[in-house]
């Protein structure tokens, strides 16, 4: 007859299965996530006839390193994300057309997405500089998600990956998607002509269709 099993030998054994538990818990939802992103960094779009629309940020950026605050001053935390994709718009100083255009496109999108709609969340990404307009814009768009940042901190995360021959432009007046996990990874331009905007739209909605098509959280 084997001897029993120490108490020690048994914690081990329960200490083993406990973080293979947690190891599972996180790719049932970190991989779909990951398996979206790669399909877009890997050109697999491509193979399929098709390809981004905006820029990759590789790395993605953080959410948590942006230290941004909701509308109540609040710390936004893992909770905040909802598990849901994220269409961002980084507000410049003024809300002139590029940003009226923009902020239309957002809403249009969304109810594009059809059954879909529900898996993405908008929101207006503002600055200490800018803070006095979102009340005027939470009147006119009450759906959307207000974030506030600090301006100098957005800009060190965001700037450095626009790589363009001449004068960088601001991080601020994109649109970005941000995934479940709180990582921001595409980025897109925007228009003040209305035109330019609409073609822009299109080619950002096929990007939002294959990321929730290839993701099965968010």
């Amino acid at each position: 007859m084997s001897a029993p099993q120490s108490p020690l030998h048994c914690s081990t054994e329960q200490a083993n299965q406990s973080r293979w538990i947690l190891v599972a818990f996180f790719l049932v939802f970190a991989l779909p996530v990951l398996a979206a992103y790669l399909a877009l960094y890997s050109g697999w779009w491509q193979k399929q006839g098709s390809t981004e629309h905006g820029q990759l940020l590789v790395p993605p950026v953080q959410l948590n390193t942006l230290k941004l605050r909701d509308a109540s001053a609040q710390p936004l935390t893992a909770h905040f994300l909802q598990k849901r994709w994220w269409l961002i718009y980084h507000m410049p100083n003024e809300c002139l057309a590029t940003c009226e255009n923009s902020l239309f496109l957002m809403n249009q999108l969304k109810t594009s997405l059809g059954p879909d709609n529900d898996r993405l969340n908008l929101a207006i990404l503002f600055t200490q500089s800018n803070s006095t307009i979102a009340e005027k814009l939470q009147r006119l768009y009450p759906k959307f998600t207000q974030m506030h940042g600090d301006a100098s901190t957005l800009a060190q995360a965001l700037t450095p990956f626009f790589k363009l021959p001449k004068a960088l432009p601001q991080a601020e007046d994109h649109l970005y998607i941000m995934d479940p996990l709180g990582e921001i990874m595409l980025r897109y331009p925007t228009y003040s002509n209305p035109k330019e905007s609409i073609l822009q739209g299109r080619g950002l909605l096929k990007d939002l269709q294959k990321l929730l098509k290839d993701s099965h959280i968010g």
